[in-house]
């Protein structure tokens, strides 16, 4: 899965919008729309701050799949509304 779709799912995994994810990692919300359309990639400070805010290690924003995020989201108590293709 790449980071575009993860971006995504993530954000509104957790609810937000991306005025708040821009909000609280300090960017605009343009720069979080590019990054969930493709237009561009976060540099490494916003994604550690990105896996900061969605407790996820960078390994799994950037590497990892959505049936593996999926399940440590529900460890969490995280109830999940995306599928897993």
């Amino acid at each position: 899965m790449y980071v575009t779709t993860q971006l995504i799912h993530l954000r509104k995994q957790f609810g937000l919008t991306q005025t708040d994810v821009a909000n609280k990692i300090h960017v605009s919300r343009q720069t979080v729309s590019h990054w969930e359309n493709g237009r561009t990639y976060p540099d490494i400070q916003s994604l550690q701050l990105l896996c900061d805010l969605y407790g996820v290690s960078l390994d799994d924003l950037v590497n990892g799949d959505i049936q593996s995020m999926r399940g440590k989201l529900l460890k969490r108590g995280i109830q999940c509304r995306f599928s897993v293709s």
